[in-house]
């Protein structure tokens, strides 16, 4: 899965990035626009009233000044498990959807039953800390990166879903994710910057988002990006490999003269190099059909018409190429074969 960072936003793989940009904002929770924006303000005013202290603060402050209030915005009943041993390993929170949830666990305190109905685990570190930096502490455990402990405990709890955040970052972790991908595959939100981005952090970091266990909001996303992954490498490997590609543009471009043809792929250029190029624009020049009748360029040569900077459109082609993968996945555009 390609990663996308559009700030404050960075997924690192975890979700596709179709969804994110486009389909996320199709889903009924997007519409929810009075309590969206009732949480916003309560977590702005929050941030307003502490920002000042909170580079300068311990962690315990972080956690009780910012952190714990801004968890209880998104709804969560905050659970903490008093460790068996001293040397425990245990994340900081369990997260419950309700007070009854909370309490039934307390009744279990000394088992990891405790974690049974919650619906993610948080783990909270010091402002500004680097989750995927060792912090050079003697104990072994906390010396190593805050994201390989988060990993440590969804591997070993049975929530899906963790929430590793300094107050300034959140960062969301999935359970099904191998190790060799923990430290690539994540969903991170700039909370100080997320102004203009606040529903992305409201609906994957609520409450809501964890449940009902299995069939969540985060969990259909998750579900549907793999989906959605796997028909992109099948639609980019399938269609799009040079061959094809080369042969559409030609076939695309067969009755056109030299200037003309110039002309066609420096407009495609331009289209490719827009940061989100409208799919409309992008069909204007990648009509459907694949096939060829005439090798354009080959023709050109044997004509003597071929043009002193043939270079361009070589470097032309060879751009659209690097970049038709992140088309198609951006844009789920779909091009039959005839």
């Amino acid at each position: 899965m390609v990663r996308v960072k559009l700030e404050p936003l960075d997924n690192e793989g975890l979700f596709t990035n179709q969804f994110l940009e486009e389909k996320v904002k199709n889903l009924p929770e997007w519409e929810e626009e009075d309590e969206i924006k009732e949480a916003f303000e309560e977590i702005k005013d929050i941030y307003e009233s502490k920002k000042n202290i909170l580079s300068s603060c311990k962690e315990s402050q972080i956690r009780n000044e910012f952190i714990n209030p801004v968890l209880k915005v998104l709804g969560f009943h905050l659970g903490v498990k008093t460790p068996i041993q001293q040397s425990a390993k245990q994340p900081d929170y369990a997260l419950f959807k309700n007070k009854d949830d909370k309490l039934e666990a307390y009744q279990k305190n000394e088992s990891e039953d405790f974690y049974q109905k919650s619906i993610a685990v948080a783990d909270i570190k010091p402002w500004g800390v680097d989750f995927d930096k060792k912090p050079g502490k003697k104990n072994v455990f906390e010396n190593k990166k805050p994201s390989f402990q988060m990993y440590h405990y969804l591997d070993s709890k049975p929530p899906d879903w963790g929430i590793l955040t300094d107050g300034k970052k959140w960062r969301l972790h999935h359970s099904n994710t191998p190790l060799k991908q923990w430290f690539k595959k994540y969903y991170e939100i700039d909370l100080k910057d997320i102004l203009e981005k606040f529903k992305y952090f409201y609906l994957f970091f609520r409450k809501k988002a964890f449940t009902p266990a299995g069939n969540s909001f985060l969990d259909q996303i998750y579900e549907k990006s793999e989906k959605n992954s796997e028909e992109i490498r099948t639609t980019t490997s399938v269609l799009f490999s040079w061959p094809r590609l080369r042969n559409k543009f030609l076939k695309t471009c067969e009755n056109k003269n030299k200037k003309e043809f110039l002309k066609y792929l420096e407009s495609l250029k331009q289209i490719l190099e827009k940061p989100f190029p409208e799919k409309r624009e992008i069909e204007k020049y990648v009509p459907s059909g694949f096939g060829i009748k005439t090798n354009y360029i080959e023709a050109l040569k044997k004509s003597g018409e071929i043009p002193e900077d043939e270079k361009n459109i070589v470097k032309v082609l060879g751009h659209v190429t690097d970049n038709i993968s992140g088309l198609v996945e951006r844009k789920g555009i779909e091009i039959e074969e005839n």
